[in-house]
């Protein structure tokens, strides 16, 4: 029991959790302890009950300290930890997700000892300090050539875990700056020692096992070998230069000396030149005297007569100081041993290899004697060849450089279009879906509406029959107004639907995130139930565990009970020798005697106090067992959900494979339909072959043509109309010198085609050449009319150029049919399709003409776009300032209830337009952001010609806003200025200004990016729009409301003349009203499609 709390106390004392290095005299005690009790058992008894999975220093001491017990414990301390290696894998494992250094150098170096335990596993005549005898060794090996092969792996295997482990400790040591003469450093520093020494001898079997391989096998099968043990030499070399010059270690060990570079396996100068390393361990200082435990029986107050048994106590505590010292010299003793030992074996090779050095050498002196001029001329040649070879190894390694760089470029843009490409498609079927479902509510809506309109005609049918009932008027009434809440309704579905659209593309994204996070969790769960089941197993382990401790503490309870009662048979013994020569001693040995039975019943409580212990121990590993049957149970109900996750997933998974079938099916059915094709191919060419003659000339009219396509497309390049800044003289000299050209262009090809159509020849290249010719010149006089059109000022002519632009163009159209039917020449003159076109261009010569005075300011698009938005900015301002004004004038005006009206009606305005305000200001300092990202090197005016379409886009936008800001204050004005009642004009004029800073923040955000923060300013600041314009709309209607409630008219004073009178007038009013809205409604329509066909036009 003594030996077992020593041992408990400095395992305990040794994995303290300061952050301090694991003490020598610790680990001295425990080691001894592993060598008198012969066994490991005791020392992983204890391991198991300490704190090494709370503290991350206990763990980190406790792989030190097992390092050492492995190397200089009790040979059995390596067979019995085998059975501990996936709990030193557990607190690896657990470490190795903290985050900083220690964390991870525990995780490596449980990884170093499990491979240490497999190595002696393997090779069960290495023992664990590694001091080896190699001629002994060799010899229980014998001459397999295939074992000394796997030794060399395992070596290898060995000492790279040794690298990684110190690797790891230097990287904590300078990420946190630590000093080898802190506590910090030195505890992270000290298994450094045990590294060092398993290294050196590793270092030197590894040498002779390949001097031994290089001498049974061919160099070429020793390539790997030989690589890898060249890194490890690197390595371990670098490792010990860094460990040098630390102050720490100078005091401790003294390091083995490598040298400068590898050893030459091929060559047998090394084999006799190589020397093992040398490591020697400075001697420690000798461990501090233990407090000695008291024994059982306390003899302190015996007297003088019980000296002797105190002398005996003082001999065996001499006997046990004299062993220690004993021990130590035998140690010391040992290790001089092992290290003569060492050059003992390396005298011993050193002769083996003299002796073969001898008998190579007078081979080689005879051969070298004749070769040795040739050699100096091969020497010289091979100099000039090496260097050559030297500069084109470097050109070439460049070149393989730079191509892996173009290959990683390559590999990384096809990955990102990979993604980007099925990302577009998934989100293109989507929205496909959506557009087939939107297009079938569309036209089912549609349907609906065909039916409410006979529904209307039918009862406008009846109201011309019976104009008198009364209720087939309210019917009337009803079905207008449901006609019109109906519109109203289906406008907002269409809205909400374009709005659900984008829900839904929202949704997507959502749900591809969804389906992600999913994944991660199954995986999470997955390494969680793996981790439950470890935990599982390691609580069977510790129950084991526990039966096992409980069985030792029985027998050592036995053990006791033996001892004492080998105390009383010795007491007897020595009374009845005593009892003749010591008489006058009785009363002692009676007083002794009552001492020991006190001293025995205090055993007999210790025994029932050991066997409530093992009651408490049983009781314990019953509430254990049922804590993890209730474990069990809870982990059986998390994999069936679990599983559940799994089945829903697999279920999606086979749909997908499914699909991925069908479509693997239709890519066979077209890969036979290819084959069937190809076989068709295959008998046609045989057919073409008699057809080589006409195919040569079709050959040389390609050529021409493709000739002819190239000079028109340099002719169109250069003559490509840009929105550079011209003077408008030269616009219009430009228009005109087209048109002339176009004349020219026209002529050439009739006549061409006449010509072919008499000779019954086919066209040549300079008939495709002028009509490409006249394509592109079309298409530059377009370009030009639209830009004199939207910058003249006479407006009437504008659309007259317009109107007959695109009726040149139908003209032409028609003209390029006939001649692609192949019509006759005589039927083109028949139909005089060249005069019209001829007479219009004349028309359109003159129109420009007239324009000439209208059309005088310089033509820029960057600086159109400026001008429109300041004078944008400058209505607005007007605009909020006439709101301001009015708002004054109706104050001093009106009373009562038409004041208050009026003020929440102007308040709701002005609200309104400072809402407008903001949002033009935010869509300026985005407009100036895509402006600044996008142009690059060039000016803002390049870049706004170079999108011209998103600049006019703007241009449009800015004259709606502004001149819906003008309209709303005309409106206003009108209604509360003016004192008309009829307040809708405002509701309009509000909906129009909210609809065109709609197309304004469409128009920016069409080439503003997505993360960016002034197009969210910009989006904000469009709601706040839409909500100032609702509340336009309510308060207009709430206002309204009121002054009808205040007009309303007393029923009560009037006769039924009166009534009847004021009916009729009002049923008049009613089918005016009608009459008018339909009327409106048809003048709406028309104007609307008139209105996009312009536009499709144009």
């Amino acid at each position: 029991m003594d030996k077992e709390y020593q041992l408990h106390i400095s395992i305990t004392k040794a994995l303290s959790p300061s952050e301090a290095p694991l003490k020598v005299k610790h680990a001295r005690s425990v080691i001894i302890a592993t060598h008198r009790s012969k066994s490991a058992k005791p020392f992983w008894a204890v391991i198991t009950r300490q704190p090494i999975m709370e503290h991350r220093f206990t763990a980190w001491k406790f792989c030190n300290l097992l390092h050492k017990v492995l190397r200089e414990g009790h040979e059995s301390a390596v067979k019995q930890s085998q059975t501990h290696k996936t709990l030193i894998l557990e607190v690896g494992k657990l470490w190795g997700h903290l985050q900083d250094g220690v964390g991870k150098c525990i995780e490596v170096y449980t990884r170093l000892l499990v491979n240490k335990l497999e190595f002696h596993q393997k090779n069960a005549n290495i023992p664990g300090s590694l001091a080896l005898d190699f001629g002994e060794f060799s010899r229980a090996v014998g001459d397999d050539l295939n074992l000394y092969f796997e030794l060399c792996v395992e070596v290898f295997d060995y000492l790279e875990h040794i690298l990684q482990v110190q690797a790891q400790i230097f990287l904590a040591i300078n990420t946190y700056r630590l000093s080898s003469m802190t506590p910090q450093g030195q505890c992270r520093l000290a298994p450094l020692i045990t590294l060092i020494q398993d290294s050196n001898p590793l270092y030197d079997i590894c040498v002779r096992i390949m001097f031994g391989l290089h001498d049974g096998l061919p160099h070429d099968v020793l390539m790997g070998h030989r690589n890898r043990f060249n890194d490890i030499f690197k390595k371990l070399k670098a490792f010990y230069e860094s460990v040098r010059p630390l102050q720490y270690f100078s005091d401790v060990i003294q390091l083995p000396h490598l040298p400068e570079n590898a050893p030459n396996f091929s060559s047998e100068l090394d084999l006799g030149n190589y020397r093992a390393p040398v490591m020697v361990l400075q001697q420690e200082p000798e461990p501090e005297p233990e407090p000695t435990i008291e024994s059982l029986v306390d003899l302190a107050h015996a007297g003088d007569n019980n000296a002797q048994t105190e002398n005996a106590l003082d001999e065996k505590e001499l006997i046990i100081r004299q062993l220690t010292e004993d021990l130590n010299e035998k140690q010391m003793a040992l290790e001089h041993y092992s290290n003569l030992a060492q050059q003992i074996n390396n005298y011993q090779f050193k002769n083996e290899a003299l002796q073969r050095e001898l008998n190579t050498t007078k081979e080689m002196l005879q051969s070298t004697l004749h070769s040795k001029d040739n050699l100096e001329q091969k020497l010289s040649e091979m100099s000039e060849n090496m260097e050559q070879k030297l500069s084109k190894m470097t050109e070439l390694q460049e070149e393989v450089k730079q191509s892996e760089e173009k290959v990683k470029q390559v590999d990384e843009k096809f990955d990102k279009i990979k993604t980007m490409y099925t990302k577009l498609r998934e989100e293109h079927i989507g929205l496909l879906r959506l557009r087939n479902e939107d297009s079938k509510h569309l036209s089912s809506e549609k349907k609906e509406i065909e039916k409410l309109k006979e529904e209307l005609q039918n009862l406008n049918e009846k109201l011309l029959n019976h104009e008198k009932t009364e209720e087939l008027n309210a019917s009337l009434k009803t079905k207008s107004l449901e006609y019109e809440e109906l519109l109203a309704s289906k406008e907002d579905c269409v809205e909400k639907l374009k709005l659900d659209l984008q829900e839904m593309q929202q949704q997507l994204e959502k749900s591809q995130t969804d389906y992600k996070q999913l994944k991660q969790e199954f995986e999470q769960q997955q390494t969680k139930l793996q981790e439950d089941n470890q935990h599982l197993a390691n609580e069977k382990q510790d129950n084991e565990q526990l039966k096992l401790e409980i069985q030792g503490l029985k027998g050592k309870l036995e053990h006791q009970v033996s001892k004492t009662d080998e105390i009383d048979t010795s007491l007897k013994a020595k009374s009845q020798e005593y009892e003749n020569l010591i008489n006058s001693k009785d009363l002692n040995i009676k007083q002794l005697s009552t001492e020991l039975q006190q001293h025995k019943e205090q055993m007999e409580k210790a025994q029932v106090e050991h066997a409530a212990l093992i009651k408490q121990f049983e009781e314990q590993l019953q509430t254990h067992q049922v804590a993890s049957e209730l474990f069990k149970e809870n982990a059986a109900k998390d994999n069936q959900t679990k599983q559940q996750q799994i089945e829903d997933l697999l279920t999606k998974q086979t749909n997908n494979e499914t699909s991925i079938k069908e479509l693997e099916a239709q890519l066979i059915s077209i890969n036979i339909e290819k084959q069937n094709l190809e076989l068709k191919l295959k008998s046609e060419q045989e057919q073409f072959v008699e057809l080589k003659k006409s195919q040569i000339k079709a050959q040389t009219a390609n050529d021409n043509l493709l000739k002819s396509l190239i000079e028109t497309l340099k002719l169109s390049l250069q003559t490509d109309f840009t929105y550079k800044v011209f003077e408008a003289n030269e616009v219009l000299q430009q228009a005109e010198t087209s048109i002339d050209s176009i004349n020219e262009h026209l002529q050439n090809i009739l006549q061409t085609y006449k010509l072919s159509c008499d000779n019954k020849s086919h066209l040549t290249g300079d008939f495709v050449k002028s009509i490409i010719e006249l394509m592109s010149t079309l298409r530059t006089l377009h370009d030009y009319i639209t830009l004199i059109a939207e910058n003249t000022t006479d407006m009437e002519n504008s659309q007259n150029i317009r109107s007959l632009a695109n009726e040149i163009r139908d003209c032409f159209i028609t003209l390029f049919q006939m001649l692609m039917d192949n019509k006759d020449a005589d039927i083109l003159e028949k139909q005089q399709q060249q005069q019209e076109i001829v007479g219009k261009l004349t028309e359109l010569k003159k129109l420009l003409l007239m324009m000439s005075n209208t059309f005088t300011e310089n033509l820029n698009i960057g600086d159109l776009l400026q001008q429109e938005l300041r004078d944008m900015d400058k209505m607005i301002e007007e605009a909020a300032q006439k709101m301001l004004e009015i708002q004054q004038n109706s104050k001093s005006k009106n009373e009562g209830i038409k004041l208050e009206v009026n003020e929440k009606i102007l308040e709701s305005c002005t609200n309104l337009m400072q809402c407008i305000i903001h949002l033009i200001k935010r869509s300026r300092d985005l407009q100036n952001e895509i402006v600044v990202r996008g142009k690059g090197k060039s000016t803002e005016k390049e870049f706004y010609k170079r999108n011209s379409q998103w600049t006019e886009g703007l241009i449009s936008a800015s004259k709606s806003v502004a001149k819906g800001a003008n309209y709303l204050v005309d409106a206003a004005n009108k209604a509360i200025v003016l004192e008309s009642n009829e307040c809708f004009e405002i509701i309009v004029a509000a909906q129009e200004i909210a609809a065109s800073t709609a197309q304004l923040v469409i128009a920016s955000k069409v080439k503003a990016s997505k993360d960016s923060q002034k197009l969210l300013d910009l989006t904000k600041a469009s709601r706040d729009v839409s909500l100032a314009t609702g509340s336009v709309v309510a308060t207009v209607k709430d206002g309204c409301n009121k002054l009808e409630y205040k007009n309303e008219i007393d029923m009560t004073k009037l006769t039924t003349s009166q009534k009847k009178a004021m009916e009729m007038e009002m049923h008049i009013k009613v089918l005016q009203l009608e009459q008018a809205l339909d009327n409106e409604r048809q003048n709406l329509m028309s104007f609307r499609k008139k209105f996009y066909q312009s536009s499709e036009d144009d």
